[in-house]
């Protein structure tokens, strides 16, 4: 297995599970350089199949898979950007019946009617081509309509295109799914977040989450929805289960692993081998019934989020946070594959120091 990153320091480059490291440029700085890179990669290394961990990641290959000699695991570039697309999300979700939140696009008049506090996403985090923009546009909850006026503004000016979305706020559900060519669910695993995120309460990245049995009635939807959308390979949905009751709502699509990939495993098959023998056509290795009760944590956000809001005090929310750590499944941290977990230490190490010492040079500058 290779990795591809801007930088040998990456943390997935120092794991003993990555056999090659590739440089690979951003897909944000320069799409054509990204191919490029990716290509000599697929070439050097003798590889099949290209994964992702980022949204722009995915539409770069996407767009530009022509150019790849290895499998880009996706459906038709034109299914893979309806996926990503809030605007056309929301759209198939309402087809199927499945419930959404409230999503227009951010026109003039539609900022002047809408209810606040409104959600200000892209209706894509990034547009293949984009000169000059980051790779993840990202949301942000907006209480004023001059706030909501200059985001849209900041997204307009990285390419994109903005819509205003109602508010839900809910426990964050997670259900990922493994689909054939033929449209069937094979395999899935469903989580439910607490509620706690960082940076902020009410957007930002889970933290903790628990496996649970998979709800019949999502599933079905679930299903539908990926035969709407014409999906193969997989998929996360992100959903809301809002606070005053109801049915979960749905606010994301991802096709592209995450943070917390290692919970999936943990709690059902081997997706990542499942996804490659999909898109190889090989035999599908065995699949295993989805196990509940396998808690995730992101420790270090986790920590960040102890020191904002400190439940109980600091020292109390510090130790519930070790507390909670153990017997959990990690990001990073992993026994049989410390050294991604070690450099992560040593960043943070020297991001602790860089703040206590002003004219420290950070390690990494």
């Amino acid at each position: 297995m290779g990795i591809g990153s801007p930088s040998a320091n990456g943390l997935a480059a120092s794991s003993r599970y990555s056999d090659r490291w590739h440089k690979v440029r951003p897909v944000e700085e320069d799409l054509d350089a990204f191919l490029n890179a990716c290509e000599r990669a697929v070439v050097e290394g003798g590889y099949e199949v290209i994964f992702c961990t980022e949204d722009a990641q995915v539409l770069g290959l996407s767009f530009g898979r022509d150019r790849i000699s290895a499998k880009i695991p996706y459906p038709r570039h034109e299914v893979v950007v309806r996926a990503f697309d809030k605007m056309e999300l929301t759209r198939a979700a309402q087809e199927v019946g499945m419930a959404a939140p409230e999503t227009v696009l951010a026109d003039d008049r539609a900022i002047s009617d809408v209810g606040i506090p409104v959600l200000v996403k892209s209706r894509l985090h990034w547009t293949p081509g984009a000169q000059g923009a980051p790779s993840r546009l990202e949301a942000a909850i907006c209480s004023d309509r001059d706030d909501i006026h200059r985001r849209v503004r900041e997204i307009r000016a990285h390419g994109g295109e903005a819509v205003l979305q109602e508010v839900i706020r809910g426990r964050l559900i997670h259900y990922l799914v493994v689909v054939d060519s033929g449209g069937e669910i094979i395999d899935g695993v469903q989580t439910l977040a607490e509620p706690l995120f960082y940076p902020g309460p009410d957007i930002g990245q889970r933290i903790r989450s628990v496996s649970v049995p998979v709800d019949p009635e999502l599933h079905k939807k679930t299903a539908a929805l990926m035969r709407e959308l014409e999906w193969e390979g997989m998929a996360s949905l992100n959903l809301l289960l809002p606070d005053g009751g109801g049915e979960p709502a749905l606010i994301d699509f991802n096709g592209r692993y995450g943070a917390s990939f290692d919970q999936y495993i943990a709690a059902g098959s081997n997706f990542p081998a499942v996804w490659a023998c999909l898109a190889t056509e090989r035999s599908l290795p065995p699949l295993r019934e989805a196990k509940a009760g396998v808690r995730f944590q992101w420790l270090e956000g986790d920590l960040r989020r102890a020191w904002r809001q400190r439940r109980g005090g600091l020292l109390r929310d510090v130790i519930d946070c070790l507390a909670y750590s153990r017997g959990a499944v990690h990001t990073l941290w992993r026994i049989d594959d410390p050294m991604p977990a070690v450099r992560l230490g040593a960043r943070l190490a020297d991001e602790i120091v860089g703040k206590l010492l002003p004219g420290h040079v950070r390690g990494d500058d």
